[in-house]
């Protein structure tokens, strides 16, 4: 992956986690995932992008961030499905709005995304694109971990 996409998905990411939640967040090194099925994520919000762009984009956390981030949000719910329900929502919604904001950046011609799919169960699989390495790009808020693991094959970018 090249550094102006690092440097795009570490600005789209820290911005959007500032503004919606107020919260700071620490980026660290990109890298490439050897072993897809070694993560230990709780939760997975996933965009497909086709077009010029294709492949996969997703935000993998775990429930303790989550939960932190729904309590910043306001959204809290009493009722565990009605939590499950707004969990998803905004994970998926998580993944939409950075998928969204890199690409548009990045992309010279035309890409679609997905609606949001979100995946919930501890150590989940994402089937990846066999044809696309896996980029990792770590972060952290506050002491919760979390990852935008892309996948992603583009045959234009702009350069900037």
């Amino acid at each position: 992956m090249n550094s102006s996409f690092y440097s795009v998905i570490t600005e789209k990411t820290t911005v959007f986690f500032n503004t919606v939640f107020g919260q700071e967040i620490k980026a660290y090194e990109s890298f490439q995932l050897q072993d897809p099925g070694s993560d230990n994520w709780e939760i997975s919000g996933i965009i497909g992008a086709t077009g010029s762009c294709r492949g996969i984009i997703a935000v993998r956390l775990n429930y303790s961030l989550a939960e932190m981030l729904l309590k910043k949000s306001r959204l809290n719910m009493s009722e565990v499905t009605q939590q499950w329900r707004m969990t998803n929502d905004m994970i998926g919604e998580i993944a939409n709005v950075i998928a969204g904001n890199v690409l548009s950046e990045l992309i010279i011609d035309k890409f679609r995304l997905s609606i949001p799919v979100t995946i919930q169960g501890e150590g989940h699989t994402i089937s990846w694109p066999d044809d696309a390495e896996i980029t990792v790009f770590p972060f952290i808020a506050e002491e919760h971990r979390f990852e935008i693991q892309t996948a992603l094959i583009c045959d234009s970018m702009c350069s900037n």
